[in-house]
């Protein structure tokens, strides 16, 4: 199954009971190690469920991409957002750090009240 399937298998894993919709677009996935892939996967997995579960949102709209060697992945929704000084990191962050240390990754968070929540990974194409 390729990289894009799974993470589209995601939305109708978890959408019984919820109206979010979302978008994923994926470039140049091919290729990707099956590591790389297999943290993707987790990653985005996480920040959906805590999205699912948090940010009481309409859209959800995932975007990965390869650029100067390194993978770009945006994970944004239109939720009620929060001040970043207030979040507790729970067992999804914890999850998602991991991988990115197994990854040789970073991750970026802007947020705030009434502006939903956006994430950004990068992680190098060779770690």
């Amino acid at each position: 199954m390729s990289l894009e399937s799974a993470i589209k298998g995601l939305s109708l894993q978890h959408s019984p009971g919820f109206s979010t919709r979302m978008t994923c677009e994926i470039t140049a996935a091919d290729g990707l190690t099956d590591q790389i892939s297999l943290g993707i996967y987790r990653i985005v997995e996480q920040l959906l469920l805590n999205t699912l579960i948090h940010a009481d949102c309409s859209v959800v709209a995932i975007n990965i991409r390869i650029s100067h060697n390194q993978i770009l992945l945006s994970f944004a929704d239109n939720g009620r957002g929060v001040e970043l000084d207030d979040v507790v990191d729970g067992t999804g962050t914890a999850i998602i750090d991991g991988w990115l240390l197994a990854l040789n990754g970073k991750r970026k968070i802007s947020s705030s009240p009434g502006t939903g929540y956006k994430v950004e990974v990068e992680l190098p194409l060779q770690h």
